[in-house]
């Protein structure tokens, strides 16, 4: 009888906090107790201590469909996250959000119980008192309040959006809303808020119908007509005009169908169905250990799926612990170095989040693969890692966030910067000036003599091609001035009118001389030696182009996309081109660029060219420096072509990454 294989299971430190608890987990004050700092920062936001209310059944049990229209917007109106930007002089960014969770969840408690509008006035008036006046545990108010005769507790200000109090005013016993927020309030409810039958379909959300009088054209009567657009806060897109709603309606539902299908898909690493990896044959065919995966390579702990079967979770721990050991060798570094000093931990099958193949949590410095479909994200989401350890490794208590946001080295999920000299003045400053360096790698690109001159060139025949056309409109308004009064007779204001537009050709002329001049002494001072201009990337100019929100030019993103392709890069140029799939794999621009010109993808999302090498040589001098300071060079590194004595063969190699039949 075969003997049972042995049940692998997770080892080391407990990781916690799944995304799946983290989803179902509502913040209070006690979870927050519980919570590490990176938690704090990352966790704290108005959907996770006050979560949307079922407002149905919350009719249902007796509330009002106003009150739940009023709640409902008081909800909206408060600030989504906690802030630090006021004069509460609250210290860390945490504080703020212990007492955002205090504040958030007592009105939560105070407002949700109300059924009447006579419970809703008494329950905010509670509040107020509760929060707004200083008193014991509130912080005093500032020597400079304008209000002196009414001060209140700069905490008061914690759970605004921007200047406004999420709060409505009480006149006359009555709640006082924003006239904004009344005519929206009717609108839900004439739309049959708070219950979903009601609810309009997805393509309806922006859809605005209304009634409109206007010209069909220039001469015609005005005309009552209904007019369709899809309406947000930054743009409109107008769909048109028609005779009655129900057309308006069919066109709308047509117009938004159309748009849908003609939406450009967003690029996605290829499924490989052949794992096959080249490279040192470093297991020899034996299965590796989930202790050894721990051990060898520094991790705090690693964590397996709960449905995994155990010989997906033997092919897993395989195939990480080649693609690590090539991770090492890739960029210089020693194999317990993966480990970032012990901090990071791994999960294999595990931590789901959505459609994502991989992803790492900073909260809990965790990277997820999941399954063997996350095969070729181990490099990415290491790269997060790495970006989020540089920073919080030595930030000081108190500046483990940046703007409400975790910090990475990069920037995180802030605006892109390539000078973080300020934001990171705590770290040493070699690392600074790397880090610097590498963000300016993907922004800006140093020309070569060359294709310096081949712009100046490109850009000289162009404004040429321009002066040409402006003679040709000269000589045009002249010849037709002189075809109509052949014989000099044109009236004087004629006459004026014609030499002031032939003197205008003029200047729009003699101008375009001018910068072609400029442009030909650019070419003649580089041809002696002079300075070449630096330009943005593709790289960047691609990235801003995918998409419609900031994911692709994000800091982090922009630094981890860029290391995978370094990294691959770095496996390919090694003695007999390794490769390692379950590491990277797809990262070449070529994938890309077809699926952009056939419209599939906005753009390619890796770097390309002579900008790759120049990215990939800014890395080394970052990992040159990163590596030895951070303590991931305590040994002296392999070299890249290291034990390539043996280099198996692809059909060997699959072999490596399947678990053996149980003996």
């Amino acid at each position: 009888m075969a003997k049972a294989a042995t049940k692998i299971t997770n080892i080391g430190a407990k990781i916690g906090g799944s995304r799946k608890d983290q989803a179902r987990m509502r913040i209070t004050l006690n979870q927050f107790a519980e919570m590490n700092s990176e938690e704090r920062i990352n966790l704290i936001k108005k959907d996770k201590v006050w979560p949307e209310p079922d407002w149905e059944k919350l009719a249902q049990e007796g509330m009002a469909p106003e009150v739940a229209a009023k709640i409902k917007t008081i909800r909206r109106n408060l600030g989504t996250a906690p802030r630090d930007d006021y004069g509460g002089n609250l210290g860390t960014y945490e504080k703020c959000a212990g007492l955002y969770v205090e504040m958030v969840d007592s009105l939560a408690a105070t407002v949700l119980p109300c059924k009447t509008e006579a419970d809703l006035v008494l329950a905010i008036n509670e509040y107020k008192q509760k929060y707004r006046q200083p008193g014991p545990g509130r912080t005093p108010p500032l020597p400079s309040a304008r209000n002196r005769d009414n001060v209140c507790s700069p905490d008061w200000y914690q759970i605004w959006k921007g200047n406004v109090s999420p709060l409505p005013e009480l006149r006359s016993n009555r709640l006082s809303f924003s006239y904004s927020d009344e005519k929206r309030m009717k609108k839900e409810l004439a739309d049959g808020f708070p219950y979903k039958q009601n609810k309009k379909p997805a393509w309806m959300k922006t859809l605005v119908i209304r009634k409109v009088r206007i010209k069909l054209s220039k001469d015609a009567e005005y005309t009552d007509m209904v007019e369709a657009r899809f309406q947000t806060a930054k743009r409109i897109d107008r769909v048109g005009y028609f005779e009655n709603e129900e057309s308006a309606l069919e066109a709308a539902k047509t117009h938004y169908d159309e748009k849908k299908s003609k939406r450009v898909g967003l690029p996605e690493r290829p499924h490989l169905e052949n794992l096959a990896r080249r490279g040192p044959d470093y297991r020899r065919g034996h299965n590796v250990s989930a202790e050894q995966l721990m051990r060898d390579f520094g991790f705090r702990g690693i964590e397996f799926g709960e449905w995994l079967p155990n010989d997906e979770r033997q092919i897993v721990i395989n195939a990480a612990w080649v693609a690590c050991h090539d991770l090492a060798d890739a960029i210089g570094i020693n194999p317990r170095g993966v480990g970032l000093d012990g901090t990071l931990a791994l999960a294999l099958g595990a931590r789901g989040k959505g459609h994502a193949s991989a992803h790492f949590e900073p909260d809990r410095m965790v990277m997820n693969i999941t399954r063997m479909r996350g095969a070729g994200s181990l490099a990415h989401e290491w790269a997060h890692a790495l970006d989020f350890f540089i920073a919080n490794s030595r930030a000081p208590e108190g500046m483990k966030s940046e703007k409400g946001h975790l910090r990475y080295a990069s920037g995180g999920r802030l605006d892109f910067s390539d000078k973080r000299t300020k934001s990171l003045s705590f770290l040493p400053g070699a690392v600074v000036q790397q880090v610097n360096a590498v963000l300016h790698s993907f922004l800006k690109i140093k020309l070569t003599k060359e294709e310096d001159i081949a712009l100046w060139a490109k850009a000289i025949t162009e404004e040429k091609s321009l002066q040409h056309r402006y003679e040709a409109r000269k000589a045009s308004d002249q010849k037709s001035f002189e075809a109509e009064y052949p014989n000099g007779d044109a009236p004087e204001y004629m006459a004026i009118s014609t030499k002031k537009r032939l003197e205008g050709w003029d200047i729009t002329i003699r101008n375009c001389a001018a910068q072609i001049e400029r442009m030909e002494a650019a070419v003649s001072g580089l041809e002696l030696g002079g300075e070449t201009r630096s330009v943005q990337t593709d790289y960047a100019t691609n990235s801003a182009k995918i998409g419609s929100t900031d994911y692709w030019t994000r800091p982090t993103e922009l630094f981890a996309r860029a290391f995978e392709s370094w990294v691959e890069d770095r496996l390919n140029n090694a003695d007999g081109i390794r490769k390692s799939p379950y590491l990277v794999h797809s990262t070449d621009p070529q994938i890309y660029q077809k699926l952009a010109d056939l419209g599939l993808i906005a753009a390619n999302p890796y770097p390309a060219g002579r900008e790759r090498k120049v990215i990939g040589e800014a890395f080394e001098r970052f990992m040159d420096v990163v590596g030895p300071e951070y303590g991931l060079r305590n040994e002296a590194p392999r070299p890249l072509n290291a034990m390539t004595a043996k280099i198996p063969e692809p059909e060997a190699v699959r072999e490596e990454l399947s678990a053996p039949e149980p003996q």
